[in-house]
C-alpha cells in the first residue's frame, strides 16, 4: 500500500526506544531508555533493500491493522475528492467501503480498529463547520490534519455510526486510538485554535464502552506532557501503561516533530528523538521493547 500524506520522502526505522525487563514488563530506568540511534542514518540502521513489497491499495493511506482478525482498515480519496474508510482482507481482497453511504458526507478517515474488531474508531469533517480557517483550501480537514474533524466510533461493517466529540469553529480532534483491552480511548484535540499548526493542542483519554447499544465514553481527561504545542496521539503499549505521541514544541515547526513515551500512571515522559528532520506515527513492536515511526530523515 503505498501512504500518501505530505510530499516528502518518508522512510520507516526501528529503533530501541523502550526496554522492559523479561520478568514483570517494568520499564527501565530513564537514562537506560534513550534512544539507541537517535538521530540514526539508513547505514546505521539499514532497510531490507529486497523486501517483497505488495501494493495493495493505491491511493490508501492511514492503515489500522486488525492483527487478530487479518483485517486492514484505511482511507482514500474518492472521485468527488473527499476521502473515506475501506475496510479489506490482508492479501487486498474484499475491498469495501465504511463510509460511503452514511450522512458523513465529507472527509473520513485515519480508522483505528476496537480490539474486538467490532468497531472502528475515526475522524470526520463537521459540515456544520464551514471551511477549516488554518490551512488554504480543505487541506486543513484532511485525515491526519484535523481542523474541524469530530470524533466517531461505527460498527465495523458501517452500518452504525456514534458522534464522540462536537468541536466548535477553529477546533478539531486528531488520531483516534483504542487501548489494547478497548476500555479506553485517545486522541488528540484542539484547545486554543489558530493559524500556526491548527493551534494548541492537547492529548484526550475517556473510557470507552457500549451501553444499551450505544458507544458512550465518559471520565474525559486531558494531558498537556511536557506543555507542548502539538500532540499528536499514536499507540498504546501492549500492557495499556504507556501511549507513544508526536509532539512539537512551542515555537517549532511541522519539521520540529519528535517522538514521545508517556507512563500513564507517573506521568513520566521521555523524549525519544532529537533530530531536524520531521519524525511522525510511532507504534510499538509486538514485543514492547521497539518502536517504528515514519521520518523526513536524509
Amino acid at each position: 500500500m503505498k501512504i500518501k500524506h505530505l510530499p516528502w520522502v518518508i522512510f520507516l526505522m526501528a529503533v530501541l526506544a523502550c526496554r522492559f525487563s523479561a520478568s514483570d514488563s517494568t520499564p527501565a530506568p530513564a537514562a537506560d531508555r534513550t534512544p539507541a540511534i537517535n538521530g540514526a542514518t539508513p547505514e546505521s540502521a539499514p532497510l531490507d533493500a529486497d523486501a517483497n513489497l505488495t501494493i495493495l491499495a493505491d491511493p490508501g493511506g492511514r492503515v489500522a491493522w486488525l492483527f487478530s482478525q487479518n483485517l486492514i482498515a484505511f482511507d482514500k480519496p474518492d472521485s468527488d475528492g473527499y476521502y473515506d474508510i475501506y475496510s479489506m482482507e490482508l492479501d487486498g481482497s474484499a475491498k469495501t467501503c465504511l463510509t460511503c453511504s452514511s450522512t458523513l458526507r465529507l472527509h473520513n478517515g485515519d480508522p483505528a480498529w476496537h480490539p474486538s474488531g467490532e468497531y472502528i474508531a475515526f475522524s470526520a469533517r463537521d459540515e456544520s463547520l464551514g471551511e477549516p480557517p488554518a490551512l488554504p483550501g480543505n487541506f486543513s480537514s484532511f485525515p491526519g490534519t484535523g481542523v474541524h474533524n469530530n470524533i466517531w466510533v461505527m460498527a465495523a461493517n458501517g452500518g452504525q455510526y456514534w458522534q464522540i466529540t462536537r468541536v466548535e469553529d477553529g477546533h478539531g480532534t486528531l488520531h483516534p486510538i483504542f487501548s489494547p483491552d478497548g476500555k479506553k480511548l485517545l486522541w488528540s484535540e484542539i484547545v486554543t485554535p489558530g493559524r500556526t499548526l491548527g493551534g494548541s493542542w492537547t492529548l484526550k483519554i475517556a473510557d470507552f464502552s457500549i451501553e444499551n447499544g450505544d458507544a458512550v465514553v465518559s471520565n474525559i481527561r486531558t494531558m498537556t506532557p511536557l506543555y507542548l504545542r502539538f500532540y499528536g496521539s499514536h499507540e498504546f503499549s501492549a500492557d495499556g501503561k504507556f501511549i507513544t505521541f508526536a509532539g512539537i514544541k512551542d515555537g517549532g515547526n511541522l519539521l520540529d516533530l519528535e517522538i514521545y513515551t508517556t507512563d500513564l500512571i507517573s506521568g513520566e515522559t521521555i523524549q525519544l528523538t532529537n533530530s531536524q528532520a520531521w519524525d511522525e506515527h510511532p507504534h510499538y513492536t509486538p514485543d514492547g521493547k521497539s518502536i517504528i515511526w515514519v521520518s523526513s530523515m536524509d
